[in-house]
C-alpha cells in the first residue's frame, strides 16, 4: 500500500465517509454472524468473550445499530441494567433497525425499566408487519406495559 493510499484511508475515516470494517473489507453478513456467536456465547455464560466480541465489531462499525441492540441484549443477559439502557439509548437515532430489532429493543427497554423508550418502540414499528412472531412479541409488550403507570 502506498502512502497515498494510507493517507486516503485515513482522511476516509476521519471524516466517516468509512468505517474500520469497510477499510478492512468486513461484510454485513461477518458482522452479524459475529454478534450472533458472541450473543451465544453470553447465552452460554461466557459474558468477557462475548463483550470483547462486541467491542471489536462496534470498533469495526460504531454507527450500527444493529450492533448496539445485541450488545444490549448481551449485557442484559449478564443482568447488567444501567449497561442495557446505555446501549439502548446509544443506538436510538442509528439506522438498519426493522422490526425485530424495535422489538427486541423495546422488550430489553421494558426489562430495564425504561418504560418510556419501550412505548418509543413500539411507536416507530409498522403495525401491519405480518411475521407473526413480531407480532405476537408486540402484543404482549403492549399487555405489560399497559399493566406500569407512568414512565
Amino acid at each position: 500500500m502506498t502512502d497515498d493510499e494510507i493517507i486516503a484511508r485515513a482522511e476516509s475515516l476521519a471524516s466517516r465517509q468509512s468505517t474500520l470494517g469497510e477499510l478492512f473489507g468486513v461484510t454485513g453478513e461477518e458482522l452479524y454472524g459475529t454478534a450472533s456467536l458472541a450473543l451465544l456465547l453470553a447465552a452460554h455464560g461466557s459474558m468477557g468473550e462475548a463483550r470483547t466480541l462486541m467491542d471489536g465489531l462496534l470498533a469495526l462499525s460504531p454507527g450500527d445499530g444493529l450492533l448496539y441492540t445485541i450488545y444490549g441484549e448481551i449485557a442484559h443477559l449478564d443482568g447488567d441494567k444501567p449497561k442495557t439502557s446505555h446501549l439502548l439509548r446509544v443506538s436510538v437515532e442509528m439506522g438498519n433497525l426493522g422490526p425485530a430489532e424495535r422489538i427486541r429493543r423495546g422488550e430489553l427497554a421494558y426489562w430495564a425499566r425504561d418504560f418510556l423508550s419501550a412505548r418509543s418502540e413500539i411507536a416507530r414499528m409498522d403495525t401491519t408487519d405480518t411475521d407473526p412472531l413480531v407480532k405476537n412479541r408486540r402484543e404482549k409488550l403492549v399487555q405489560k406495559l399497559g399493566k406500569v403507570n407512568g414512565n
